[in-house]
């Protein structure tokens, strides 16, 4: 708290509050206190698997499910598979959460296994990825774009009919958005974070407001709100799972 009555953070939330007072040495050397942010290495999470992740395709698997999940300080997406059966169908029973491909960064390469978030290399892309009409996803990862965290998706032609997976490890199509915001065409917008406070502290539901071909950048909260404490966004760890289970498209 300065001596203006100026208060950084919530004061609401603090069994008590620091002074923040300047002073004069020498009678003419007027001392401030200042105010810096910190990009700790040591002690924060800031790796992201860049390895594939697909389903079983030689068992005709595809995903049903996705989530973020956190192991080693790594954050990976993880993958619900399923049996996918006739009409688009899944087999229920065959459902199930795909083991982590579980590592340490130590033991892995960067910008190959994974990517190190720093202060030059902290956006996520944003995007509206779709398979294309009668093809299904077996397959997602993160890849790197200059200083982005890109997202990819894995479409496998099917027969409707039958419900089998038509040539899969073949006719696989990769799928992204290589558009970036240096581009000299309709270039990739960042999504801005105006005075982000603790996600935590809000009381309302979260609302999707992202377009596609936009970008945001892992900051700080706001100075005044939240003291800048804490690093926003939050990843939402919630499962995306549709009950009943049905074969993801985008």
């Amino acid at each position: 708290e300065f001596e203006n009555g100026r208060v950084l953070g919530n004061k609401r939330s603090c069994h008590r509050t620091s002074k923040v007072d300047s002073w004069w040495r020498w009678l003419f050397w007027h001392c401030s206190y200042c105010f810096c942010i910190c990009d700790d290495a040591t002690n924060s999470d800031r790796y992201f698997s860049l390895r594939n992740v697909l389903s079983s395709t030689d068992s005709n698997k595809v995903i049903t499910g996705v989530r973020f999940v956190k192991m080693h300080g790594v954050v990976h997406i993880q993958i619900q598979e399923g049996i996918l059966q006739r009409y688009g169908h899944i087999d229920e029973t065959s459902i199930s959460w795909q083991p982590v491909d579980n590592f340490r960064t130590r033991n892995a390469i960067e910008d190959k296994d994974y990517m190190k978030m720093t202060y030059y290399k902290r956006a996520i892309d944003l995007d509206d990825l779709k398979a294309p009409p009668e093809h299904v996803i077996t397959g997602i990862k993160f890849r790197r774009v200059g200083g982005h965290l890109n997202l990819e998706i894995r479409a496998t032609p099917i027969n409707f009919t039958s419900g089998e997976l038509i040539e899969p490890g073949r006719k696989d199509l990769w799928i992204s958005n290589d558009n970036t915001d240096g581009a000299p065409i309709k270039p990739r917008t960042r999504l801005k974070l105006d005075s982000p406070d603790n996600p935590l502290n809000s009381l309302s539901p979260s609302k999707i407001d992202s377009e596609n071909d936009q970008y945001l950048q892992f900051t700080y909260s706001d100075i005044d709100l939240d003291a800048a404490q804490t690093t926003v966004p939050y990843l939402d760890t919630q499962m995306v799972s549709p009950q009943p289970p049905v074969p993801l498209s985008g």
